[in-house]
């Protein structure tokens, strides 16, 4: 996992790195990535790669269904 630093970082570092630390939680809380995908509606392919730190962009309100999903969008 990327450890942010006082380098500047990319927007698609910072997605990466969100991307890798909700897949560690997810995987705590024990649920798939298909229920994940199904409650908010997002695509396999789309999770996988955020999940994998493949993704470049997301959009805010995407970020938020994940987020609310696994009871996170408070912290």
């Amino acid at each position: 996992i990327m450890i942010l630093s006082n380098k500047s970082l990319t927007a698609a570092d910072i997605i990466g790195n969100l991307g890798l630390r909700f897949r560690d939680y997810r995987l705590r809380l024990r649920m798939t990535r298909k229920e994940v995908a199904e409650a908010t509606s997002i695509g396999m392919t789309t999770l996988y790669k955020f999940e994998s730190g493949n993704m470049t962009d997301i959009s805010f309100s995407t970020l938020m269904r994940l987020l609310k999903v696994l009871g996170l969008e408070e912290n």
